[in-house]
């Protein structure tokens, strides 16, 4: 019985410090735009890599190898990027169009 007067008094406590407050009405977060991308082929067999985008400006093209270090940058609208001079290994591809950004994994077998 004293915890339910207990916890009367206190929702009565807190209905009245919020009485005679303004409440403030938070707008819904708008829907953002995905931005996606596809490379292929993948495990990249034979040059050129074709880079898809659902977006139309111009990309920032930067490739790290495994360890991190940027082996490879480009700004282009091509579909098309020669990888010729990068060895086998596991690479993060990372494209920029505007305010987007994402990352595929790329196998060079």
């Amino acid at each position: 019985m004293l915890k339910t007067l207990f916890f009367i008094g206190f929702l009565s406590f807190g209905a009245a410090i919020c009485q005679g407050q303004q409440q403030t009405q938070w707008p819904l977060a708008q829907a953002s735009e995905v931005f996606t991308f596809d490379i292929s082929p993948n495990p990249l067999t034979q040059n050129p890599l074709h880079i898809s985008s659902s977006r139309s400006e111009v990309k920032e093209i930067h490739i790290y190898n495994a360890i991190g270090h940027l082996v490879y940058t480009e700004k282009t609208s091509a579909q098309k990027v020669y990888l010729n001079h990068l060895q086998k290994g596991i690479y993060i591809v990372t494209i920029q169009q505007g305010n987007f950004r994402a990352s595929r994994r790329l196998i060079i077998p």
